[in-house]
C-alpha cells in the first residue's frame, strides 16, 4: 500500500516511477486523465517527459483520440492502461484499443460519485468468470 504522502502528491511510488522511466525509453506514452486539475497531470507528465491530456472525459473518445494524436498513432493502436472499468476500459474498448485494468493506486475516493462508481465497478468485476 502507498504512503499517504505519495497518494496526496499524485506522483507514482518509487517502484512505479522507476518502471515508467525505463518504459518511456522504449514505448511512446501519453497521460490521458479525467482529472480536473491540469497542474497535477502536468506535474506527473513533466516528471516523465510525456505529453498529456487532462479533462479527457473518458469513456467518451475525445481525450483518447487527442492522446493518440500526440503520439502520432491511430486510436486503435493505443494500449489504454487504467484503474477504472467505466472510464478507461470502456473508453478504450469503444475505440478498439487494447485495455489493461490495474488496481487503483489509492483505495480512498474523495468525491461521493467516485465512491458509487467504484462500488458498481467492484460488483461488475465480482461477476466475471
Amino acid at each position: 500500500m502507498r504512503a499517504a504522502s505519495e497518494v496526496e502528491s499524485g506522483l507514482p511510488a518509487d517502484e512505479i516511477a522507476t518502471w515508467l522511466r525505463q518504459a518511456v525509453g522504449t514505448l511512446r506514452m501519453a497521460i490521458v486523465s479525467n482529472a480536473r486539475q491540469e497542474a497535477r497531470v502536468a506535474r506527473v507528465a513533466a516528471r516523465f517527459d510525456v505529453p498529456y491530456v487532462h479533462l479527457a472525459r473518458k469513456p467518451l473518445p475525445f481525450g483518447l483520440i487527442s492522446g493518440a494524436r500526440h503520439l502520432g498513432v491511430a486510436p486503435a493502436e493505443l494500449a489504454v492502461v487504467g484503474d477504472r472499468v467505466l472510464c478507461d476500459v470502456v473508453g478504450g474498448n469503444l475505440l478498439g484499443c487494447l485495455t489493461i485494468l490495474t488496481r487503483p493506486l489509492s483505495p480512498v475516493e474523495r468525491r461521493p460519485e467516485q465512491v458509487l462508481v467504484r462500488k458498481i465497478e467492484r460488483l461488475m468485476l465480482a461477476t466475471q468468470p
